[in-house]
This record gives structure tokens, C-alpha cells and sequence, in this order.
């Protein structure tokens, strides 16, 4: 059974192989070489987002987005309604696994970036695109430093995922992993390529982002996966080795008005 329900959820932070899956649209800007590979095998696309989905955590161990300026400043409104993603053939998790619980679904592909139009920001409460987290002031932060940088750069690739292992506590009839760490990485694809990457602790604190900042490199070895293979190996190597923060200009958002950090 296909699932409605309405619960409160937060921002947390694109086929299925071999066979097609329900959803497999996807916009014709997508740089196919710069997907991660799957541990699962189960890569799906929707229109504006791409995920590969663990049966075993039941969510998605990394969700890739790319983003422009459109997306930040569209006017469509988020409707509220998760529901269970048909284009999961194992079946994804449901609404009903967090009742009850002390977690909310977190939404790894945030429907503030996805304000573009009605399908954009509908896809992103699908609840393959969700992942258990509590209130967290540094991935909502992070959320609008990213936000600034769309606006900025023009461009922006978005990678983002819970840490997810073995021996994670569960949640929900569907035994749902509860991740202790989440990671984003953002490729700036616009002028001279740049990478950056966070890895920030479920039960982080306010702390400055830059405190949070790991090379790709670390958070390959973490989750045992290659992010960009299909760049030229050397710009790869290049890229992922980097921690660089001070290359991207740290600002925050209200609204669609960019504000620069108080020193």
C-alpha cells in the first residue's frame, strides 16, 4: 500500500540497475560521470534528484543534486505530505516509522533548495529521501552557507548522506538505520573546479562550520565509496585531497539576501 501522511520534518542536511524504475526522468544538465558509485546497486533518478538506496538502512546512502540560482529563489511552497517512493522496488521506508519516535525525517535533498516548481519540490518528501535526525543547528546552517554559494557561484553539485554502518541503532517497523554523523560534499563546477566537503555529528553543537570541514579523500575511506571517478584522475586526486575553506566565501542567507559573517 502507497502511503499519505503528514509529519513534522526537517532539512537535513540521481536508474535503477538492471531494470527501469518508475521515476527514472531526469534533466539533461545532469553530469552522469560525476555520480558516485553504489554499494547497493540501486541507483534511482527522479527529475531533480538522483540517490542510491541501502535496503539494509532503508534510506539513501548519498542523494546528488545539482543546483542554480533558480532553484533557491522559485516561489513554490513545500505541500508537507511525505509518502512512500513507488521507485523503490524493495520498497522504501514509510511515515509511519517515525511515529512514536524521537526522530523526525530528515531531508537529505532540502525543499528549500528545491523551490524551482511543483514536481522539484514534491519529489524531495519522498521518503527515500529521508533520513532520522533530531533538531540540528549546524545542518540547517550549512544548508543556508551552501544556499549562498548557489547564488554566488551559479552552479553547485551537492552530495549529501548519513554516515551509515553495521552496527547503527534502528527505528520504525521498517528498521530504519539512525546515522551518528552526516556528510555533504559541494563541487563547484563554474571557473576553476573546487571542492569541499563536512562531516558533521548528529548531536553537533554551534560550533563554526569550518570546524566540521574533511577532505573527500576522508570521507571515502569513511563510507567506503568513490565520489568522482569519472573526472580526469589527476583534477580527482586534486580536488578530494583539499580542506580548503578559506577558497569559498563563508556566508549565510535570510531569505534570498546573502549576509556576510560578523567577524
Amino acid at each position: 500500500m502507497r502511503n499519505l501522511f503528514i509529519i513534522p520534518c526537517i532539512s537535513a542536511l540521481v536508474f535503477l540497475s538492471p531494470a527501469r524504475a518508475q521515476g527514472e526522468t531526469i534533466r539533461d544538465t545532469i553530469l552522469p560521470d560525476l555520480l558516485p558509485e553504489s554499494t547497493s546497486g540501486m541507483i534511482i533518478r527522479h527529475t531533480y534528484y538522483t540517490f542510491s538506496y541501502s535496503e539494509e538502512h532503508e534510506q539513501a546512502e548519498w542523494v546528488y543534486f545539482e543546483l542554480t540560482p533558480a532553484f533557491i529563489k522559485g516561489e513554490e511552497v513545500a505541500d508537507g505530505v511525505l509518502r512512500e517512493d513507488p521507485a523503490v522496488p524493495t520498497g522504501s521506508a514509510v511515515p509511519e516509522d517515525y511515529i512514536g519516535t524521537e526522530y523526525l525525517p530528515g531531508m537529505l535533498c532540502p525543499p528549500d533548495m528545491m523551490k524551482l516548481n511543483k514536481t522539484a519540490m514534491s519529489e524531495t518528501f519522498l521518503m527515500s529521501n529521508t533520513t532520522p535526525v533530531k533538531e540540528n543547528y549546524m545542518l540547517k546552517h550549512l544548508e543556508e552557507v551552501v544556499k549562498s554559494w548557489v547564488l554566488r557561484e551559479g552552479r553547485i553539485v551537492v552530495i549529501a548522506g548519513g554516515v551509515l554502518t553495521p552496527d547503527l541503532p534502528r527505528i520504525g517497523a521498517n528498521g530504519i538505520s539512525v546515522p551518528g554523523k552526516f556528510y555533504k560534499v559541494v563541487l563547484d563546477t563554474t571557473g576553476e573546479m573546487k571542492m569541499i566537503a563536512f562531516a558533521i555529528p548528529a548531536n553537533a553543537g554551534s560550533r563554526p562550520i569550518e570546524e566540521f570541514v574533511v577532505s573527500v579523500d576522508y570521507l571515502e575511506e569513511l563510507l567506503q565509496l568513490d565520489f568522482f571517478s569519472g573526472l580526469d584522475d589527476q583534477l580527482e586526486e586534486s580536488l578530494e585531497i583539499r580542506t580548503d575553506f578559506t577558497a569559498w566565501d563563508y556566508t549565510f542567507m535570510i531569505g534570498d539576501v546573502i549576509l556576510e559573517p560578523i567577524d
